[in-house]
């Protein structure tokens, strides 16, 4: 048991932007910019503290980088939640899940692995999935905000060496295949992947002078310069609807089985968002994604929601 509880502390949960998706949420973003604008401006203040304002701006954006990381990767325990639930939480959406923002949550497990068996997969029979938060227009996982600031940070240091993002994202991909995905929570998300290169990019130009959220004052100095807004950040592809993720086949059977079981109210669902869907994922999975630098699982529609909800 301790050892599922550490795999569930150490890493970010599965979600499920499809279950009620008809159902409106709250735009969050401004109270989200909020949050990070918080947490960068006293990154810039522990930066200016730690260099004296004398350090070089390269060195600088490298200790300022380790701030905001510092402060958003820590692990929050989400007691609400109750038992192993309560494990698997970075700052953000340890806020959220703890009412800093509307959100939908499935503590109830009405969620689309709700009937996923134990020899399916431990983790997603004894934690659960994540809420969901509407962000820019975007309905998100709140695992893909943690993946923006955790796994973003270690994208964006594996790639210092080769001036560029191809080997850190390698690295994304690999752990999609293993201990942050199929091998754990039994799951590949290419939204998590989006999510990765996105927080790498953040991080990459902390200082820039059009995307940056801060500057290098004449007196050595940072100081900020902007403020952060997940309006520039967020697209479609943190949503594993959009962009859905691959499931192994004992997963991928516990869907198509919860699916199958509460088929009225997803196609009741389905007939208020899913007009083009069907040929969205079929121009989707007709190129590879430009973020996917490592080996893929081939990708297809784990849901079938035309199939299911077929006259």
């Amino acid at each position: 048991m301790w050892s599922l509880a550490w795999s569930v502390a150490a890493l970010a949960y599965e979600s499920d932007t499809l279950t009620e998706r008809d159902q409106p949420l709250p735009d969050v973003t401004d109270e989200l910019d909020d949050w990070v604008d918080t947490v960068v401006a006293e990154a810039v203040h522990a930066t200016n503290e730690r260099t004296r304002c004398r350090a070089e701006p390269e060195d600088a954006a490298i200790v300022l980088a380790r701030e905001i990381h510092e402060r958003t990767a820590a692990n929050e325990l989400v007691t609400g939640r109750g038992g192993l639930r309560a494990f698997g939480f970075d700052q953000l959406s340890a806020w959220i899940e703890k009412g800093g923002v509307p959100h939908r949550e499935f503590i109830d497990r009405r969620d689309l692995f709700g009937d996923v068996t134990f020899q399916e997969s431990p983790i997603l029979k004894w934690a659960g999935v994540c809420s969901t938060v509407n962000v820019a227009g975007q309905l998100v996982g709140t695992d893909k905000l943690d993946h923006f600031f955790e796994e973003g940070f270690h994208v964006w240091r594996r790639s210092q060496e080769d001036d560029g993002l191809t080997e850190g994202m390698s690295w994304a991909v690999r752990t999609e295949n293993g201990k942050y995905g199929l091998e754990t929570s039994e799951a590949f998300s290419f939204g998590d992947l989006r999510a990765d290169r996105d927080g790498a990019a953040f991080y990459d130009t902390l200082l820039d002078p059009e995307r940056g959220v801060a500057e290098v004052g004449e007196d050595g100095c940072l100081r900020l310069t902007r403020p952060f807004t997940w309006r520039d950040r967020i697209t479609w592809e943190y949503d594993e609807v959009l962009n859905p993720p691959v499931y192994t086949p004992e997963v991928q059977l516990a869907v198509t089985r919860h699916l199958e079981a509460h088929r009225d109210a997803y196609c009741a669902s389905y007939a208020v968002w899913g007009a083009g869907y069907a040929e969205h994922l079929r121009e989707l999975m007709r190129e590879p994604l430009p973020y996917v630098t490592a080996e893929a699982p081939p990708r297809s529609d784990p849901f079938r929601l035309d199939e299911l909800c077929a006259p």
